[in-house]
């Protein structure tokens, strides 16, 4: 349920980012769904990209909210500042990341785009999930796919410290604050997470 899904990723974004002037970007904002609830809680700082032009218009237009749009591999050239005050707290992203073509420009850039300390969350269906017909044919149309080990790496390989992953698969991932130097592939995995086995699908969450 899409609903539930959202009020699931606001209650998520409440406990990383308990700041309600925090700035958070979604990613893949479609019609504004998560950034309407994230507004309704008090958050103030909030951004948005689309791709399509109808979507990003209707947050515009009838929301008003800040949705530019454009595609998730060109977002740095939206959102991009030398400034740290701008950069970002947390970068959301809902069922978007598994229609992108460039996955690790993309992550490049949401790398660059985050404040030291701050947290990518992301959400993409879990291929190990896929038990019927009704469900294959809902990954045919996904330029990519996720288990939680292949996701785990991504991020990793990015720079990024994991600190959540689960079945559904919702994942976050930590930038390094600036006085922190990981170059030990374990430490990109969070403590509580090192003993469980990527082959195991699910993994508690702690914050």
């Amino acid at each position: 349920n899409k609903n539930l899904r959202q009020h699931f990723n606001l209650s998520t974004l409440t406990k990383i980012a308990p700041n309600l002037d925090a700035r958070i970007l979604d990613v893949g904002a479609g019609y504004g769904n998560f950034l309407q609830a994230a507004k309704d809680r008090g958050y103030k700082n909030i951004q948005g990209i689309e791709p399509s032009e109808h979507r990003s218009r209707h947050c515009r237009n009838y929301l008003n909210l800040d949705v530019t749009t454009g595609f998730v591999e060109n977002s740095i050239e939206v959102f991009h500042s030398e400034s740290d005050s701008l950069l970002f707290d947390v970068i959301h992203s809902n069922h978007v990341l598994e229609h992108v073509y460039d996955i690790d420009t993309a992550l490049k850039n949401f790398y660059q785009m985050l404040k030291p300390g701050g947290v990518v969350f992301f959400v993409v269906p879990n291929w190990i999930e896929m038990e019927s017909v009704i469900t294959m044919s809902h990954f045919l149309g996904h330029i990519r796919h996720f288990t939680p080990k292949s996701f785990v790496l991504l991020l990793q390989r990015h720079g990024f410290q994991v600190t959540h992953v689960d079945d559904s698969l919702s994942i976050i991932g930590r930038k390094p604050a600036s006085n922190e130097y990981i170059n030990d592939k374990e430490k990109l995995l969070a403590p509580e997470l090192r003993s469980w086995p990527m082959s195991r699908t699910t993994i508690v969450l702690q914050f």
